[in-house]
């Protein structure tokens, strides 16, 4: 009997232990499922288009004002916070935006729904070159100008020169950018403007020269331009500010857009021969004029957690100038992935293709129909141009700080029938680190920049013969940005660079060069700047910063001619530096639900070893182009003023850009000239090569002013209207004068400056369907922006625009 009761005992024991392993196995469960359900908060953030805000920021406290946590919103928007039950206050901001927030009280083990919808700011400008991420332009310490894309759409600018010549205090001379005066006339080489696409340089390798075309307007999101020194964030060539295209990424609603255009130039003004007969100045007959023809592709979507945008764009154009014209083909692609499985990391790929066949035109053949026709002692150059641009990058991101890296390879191919080949890799890569500490208010960055370049070229001699050049450059750089008080925000930037070229300076009795490295270092440069906010809706700002720019290898190496034209480098250039100084202030201004500013600034900017290319003997023997460091120092001083906005004035949606510029330009070693005496004012003149009989800097115009207004009723019908005044260019070269046909007279007849008016007007029929029509020079005139190059008559447009949003 034992035996059996003892077993039955065991099993039964057994039968217990089973049922309580189960029983604890399931209370186990049931409290992993209460501990899983943490309390909290959670939600999105989108704008009143119910766009995502991406990154914006999430601020909880207590109801006493007291920090508890923060966090960012994802690529969705959403957020997530993890509370304690109690009462909190929930603070939703976005940079442009105005802030919201909620009181929330956080019970049990629930996550409370907390959504937020949040409405433009006045000033809701938003951009990233100043400091490298998200800011206020309002709260920036430089003037910073941020152009929406229709300002270029509206007036169908083939290329983005064309959109940048409507802000003020902006011109482009000779394809170079000028920021208030800062840059003259330099051929196709050294530029003291960075131009850069999605924050990196897009200047070629061997001339710093922007090529406007490259940059893929029908995908851009935005163009910001920094007006004064910018070397400390972005290096060499930004000695007189930047111009960086943001590409535009996908929204959360496919968008496509088609656009076919064309145009037609029509006759110049009749001119009067010394008889008082009036005779045509053109070189073509009226039945076939110069016209242009073109198309535009865009399109942009998400795929789950892909982005995707991509474009494409045809030119075809007949010029008014004799020798000129242009066959373009270009495609874009802008991709991003994002990684569910790793918050906050995301990685793409970007690339520009481009071909160009073109047929160049430099100097007029005099005045009268010369004008419009190539000089007769030069050779006209037929181009063809392939460019390539691959830019990989890859970017984390936590709630406290972000690590990117991107990259560039832009290869540059140009063919032509002159013997003036070049072919030029260029290889850039960057890493940035991004810091926030909000509990002191400050942002860190900091990062490594490397460039390559390398260069085949026909012009550009060494002691082989045809060249392989090859220049290196490697950069450091910090920035510091801080909030005091919630309304005083200060910057602090330092950079240090190595430049390396790979030959240099003797000539021998070929006039070739010899080879041998060339090392440059350049010491620390730092920028400096302050903005207080006087007001709610007033700004005063302050900055200093530093600059330099490298020689580049054609402004030293290069050895070639046009037509009878020499144009020779100067192998014993120096790095040319400066600074810039400014004051400001900005005013924000509502009138009914238009939203906009009045902006004022004080500027002075001095540079040392100014490179500039001019006419003049060659140290060949021969005559044409030649870079030279300008003897003296040179100082550009002045004012501006700029107003701006967008928005509704009862049912008409108006948006103004419009300003003026003064700028004072001079060397400062000929301030106590005495211009009156014939010998003081030769030395003078034989120094500087200048034309003026007086203390001014060449290529420059001392008054410019510019506006362009587009309103449109019911978002159907839209007119607008663009003007620019020049003054009259007061210096230039006097072997211009001298040399080439035309040049003194016409001086003579436009000493008034050049004032220019376009119109246009255009029409929604459906909402993807519009059409506009364009004139550009109303009145006809006549004008040049640089020397002895003509610009359009009258023109008239037409533009057709499919578009699903």
């Amino acid at each position: 009997m034992f035996p059996l009761n003892y077993q039955k005992s065991e099993n039964y024991c057994n039968m217990n232990t089973h049922r309580n392993v189960i029983l604890w196995l399931f209370s186990l469960l049931l409290t992993s499922g209460t501990l899983l359900a943490q309390s909290g908060i959670e939600g999105t953030l989108v704008d009143t288009k119910g766009e995502p805000l991406i990154s914006s920021t999430i601020r909880v406290s207590t109801t006493t004002g007291e920090f508890v946590q923060g966090a960012i919103a994802d690529f969705d928007g959403a957020y997530v916070v993890d509370l304690k039950e109690g009462t909190y206050k929930v603070e939703a901001s976005y940079v442009g935006y105005e802030a919201q927030s909620q009181t929330v009280e956080v019970k049990g083990n629930l996550r409370q729904k907390v959504d937020f919808t949040l409405d433009e700011a006045l000033l809701a400008e938003v951009v990233v070159s100043t400091s490298k991420y998200e800011k206020p332009a309002a709260e920036e310490t430089v003037t910073i100008v941020p152009i929406k894309p229709n300002l270029g759409e509206n007036s169908n600018n083939i290329s983005i020169d064309q959109t940048i010549e409507k802000v003020p205090g902006v011109n482009v001379v000779g394809g170079q950018a000028n920021i208030r005066g800062g840059s003259g006339f330099s051929y196709g080489a050294g530029s003291r403007v960075a131009l850069l696409l999605d924050g990196m340089p897009i200047l070629t390798g061997d001339a710093g020269f922007p090529y406007w075309d490259m940059i893929p307007q029908e995908s851009i999101g935005q163009l910001e331009i920094i007006k004064g020194a910018a070397s400390a964030l972005y290096g060499s060539s930004a000695l007189n500010g930047i111009i960086n295209a943001r590409t535009a990424y996908p929204t959360s609603k496919p968008k496509t857009k088609v656009s076919l255009f064309g145009g037609v130039v029509q006759n110049p003004p009749k001119g009067i021969d010394a008889d008082g007969n009036e005779f045509d100045k053109q070189w073509w007959d009226s039945s076939e004029p110069p016209n242009n023809t073109g198309i535009s592709l865009f399109h942009s979507r998400k795929i789950g957690n892909f982005d995707l945008t991509a474009g494409g764009y045809g030119y075809r154009e007949k010029n008014w100038r004799a020798t000129e014209f242009t066959r373009r083909a270009r495609v874009n692609i802008g991709t991003r992935y994002r990684f569910k499985n790793i918050e906050g990391l995301s990685a793409g790929l970007n690339a520009v293709y481009q071909y160009n066949n073109n047929g160049s035109y430099l100097l007029w053949n005099g005045i009268g129909q010369g004008a419009y026709e190539l000089w007769s002692q030069l050779d006209t150059m037929f181009t063809k141009r392939h460019q390539l641009i691959l830019d990989p990058y890859v970017t984390y991101t936590t709630n406290k700080s972000k690590h990117t890296w991107k990259g560039r390879y832009f290869k540059n191919d140009n063919v032509n029938n002159t013997n003036q080949s070049i072919l030029s890799d260029f290889i850039y890569n960057e890493y940035q680190y991004q810091r926030t500490f909000d509990s002191i208010g400050l942002v860190l960055n900091a990062g490594a920049v490397s460039q390559l370049s390398y260069t085949e070229a026909e012009l550009y001699r060494s002691e082989d013969g045809d060249s392989l050049f090859n220049a290196t450059n490697f950069g450091i750089y910090a920035q510091v940005d801080k909030k005091f008080f919630d309304k005083l925000n200060a910057s602090f930037g330092i950079r240090y660079e190595f430049n390396k070229m790979n030959t240099d300076s003797t000539w021998d009795v070929g006039m070739r060069y010899k080879t041998k490295d060339t090392v440059i270092t350049k010491l620390p440069i730092i920028r400096l700047g302050l903005n207080y906010q006087l007001a709610e809706y007033t700004y005063l700002r302050a900055s200093y910063g530093q600059g330099y720019r490298y020689p580049t290898i054609a402004e030293r190496y290069v050895f070639t001619d046009l037509g009878f034209l020499g144009i020779e480098g100067n192998p014993n250039l120096q790095s040319e530096t400066g600074w810039s100084a400014e004051f400001g202030v900005k005013q924000g201004v509502k009138i009914s639900n238009w939203k906009g500013f009045i902006d004022g600034a004080l500027f002075w900017t001095e540079y040392q070893n100014m490179m500039e290319f001019g006419l003049s003997g060659l140290p060949s023997g021969r005559f044409g182009f030649f870079t030279t460091n300008v003897e003296s120092d040179t100082r550009i001083s002045g004012a501006e003023i700029t107003i701006g906005g967008q928005g509704d004035i009862g049912n008409w949606e108006t948006g103004v850009l419009m300003g003026y510029t003064y700028i004072n330009p001079i060397y400062k070693d000929y301030t106590d000239t005495d211009f009156s005496n014939p010998e003081e004012l030769d030395a003078f003149q034989d120094a500087t090569g200048s034309a003026a009989d007086y203390n001014i800097l060449k290529y420059r115009f001392n008054h410019t002013a510019k506006v362009d207004i587009q309103t449109e009723y019911n978002k159907s019908f839209a007119i607008g209207i663009a003007a620019r005044y020049n003054s009259f260019m007061e210096a230039i070269d006097q072997v211009f004068i001298d040399v080439l046909p035309g040049v003194e007279e016409w001086r003579e007849i436009q000493d008034q400056g050049s004032f220019v008016v376009d119109a246009r007007a255009s029409y929604q029929f459906t909402q993807q369907h519009r059409l506009s029509i364009l004139c550009n020079n109303i009145f006809n005139r006549e004008y040049t922006v640089r020397p002895a190059l003509i610009e359009s008559p009258r023109n008239f447009g037409l533009k057709y625009t499919y578009s699903i949003n």
